[in-house]
């Protein structure tokens, strides 16, 4: 129980300064009390006669969405190909590359949504060779490969062990969320006193409450804190489930040969991809158009 409430402790711990933060204060100097990078200091030393040089800058991630409002105006956009003719106009193996280009779909626009981490593909990769064999009968060659697996195998299953139980702990608090709004679904706006009111003869249900109204004391409200909750599930899910797990094989649909480097020609044009959530972020930080009025600078 004192690592549960230590672990939510810490979660709104986290979110209250993110919420007290000022807006783009990475761009601020530590000098100013937020460790940012000085970004406005920079800008305003720069002589006002200096001209711009425009920089393309490739982002490699999971997905962006090129239509936000604060990229679509800085977003690189070729030339020399015609939207939606399906015709490779430029020539350079990629059809309706406008954006970029998806590297993690097939042809048919079905993309991959989760992945493993590369520790976990080589994981796989080297067990069936290696789970079962005694390594004093192995040559030098081999034995420098299997103590490869045995430090592979290691921090695969400690992240997995360690994912594990915080998804477990997240997926407690989640389906008492669930349970909670199915009681009070009469409700506009849950309170504190409403969670204490709910009658329960399950002792983890009796935690639950006391938690979620214990930080409802403290100012945060039910749907803010089932917001962090959920979204902590979701990551959790995706670390354990996914990333963590060598027998997840998310590339599959991709059809290519991930061991060739220089395979070039497959994947699809859909730069936004199933979430493009967390490659719009990183396309932001470096490029969202400044002074726009419109979330951040980049």
């Amino acid at each position: 129980m004192k690592f549960q409430l230590f672990f939510i402790g810490l979660l709104f711990t986290t979110l209250s300064y993110a919420q007290t933060a000022p807006k783009d204060w990475q761009h601020s100097s530590p000098s100013e009390g937020y460790p940012g990078i000085s970004t406005n200091a920079l800008y305003s030393r720069l002589p006002a006669d200096v001209s711009p040089d425009t920089v393309i800058v490739a982002v490699i991630d999971g997905g962006v969405d090129p239509l936000h409002e604060d990229l679509k105006n800085m977003m690189w956009i070729n030339e020399d190909e015609i939207p939606g003719n399906n015709i490779d106009d430029d020539n350079n193996g990629y059809v309706d590359d406008i954006y970029g280009w998806n590297f993690i779909g097939n042809a048919q626009g079905e993309n991959v949504h989760y992945d493993n981490l590369e520790v976990a593909r080589l994981y796989a990769k080297y067990r069936d060779r290696f789970e079962d064999v005694d390594p004093d009968e192995l040559k030098k060659k081999e034995k420098a490969e299997y103590e490869r697996f045995q430090k592979i195998k290691e921090e695969v299953e400690e992240g997995r062990a360690r994912f594990e139980q915080n998804f477990q702990l997240y997926s407690v608090l989640k389906d008492g969320l669930d349970r909670i709004r199915e009681e009070l679904n009469d409700k506009e706006e849950i309170t504190a006193e409403d969670i204490r009111n709910l009658e329960t003869d399950d002792f983890r249900m009796m935690q639950i409450t006391q938690i979620i109204a214990t930080q409802m004391d403290e100012g945060t409200s039910f749907e803010d804190f089932a917001k962090e909750v959920e979204g902590g599930y979701d990551y959790l899910k995706e670390r354990y489930e996914y990333n963590f797990n060598p027998d997840f094989d998310g590339r599959a649909k991709v059809d290519d040969n991930y061991a060739d480097k220089a395979e070039r020609y497959y994947g699809n044009n859909d730069v936004k991809g199933p979430d493009a959530f967390h490659g719009t972020h990183v396309a932001g930080i470096i490029g969202a158009e400044r002074d726009n009025d419109i979330g951040m600078n980049g």
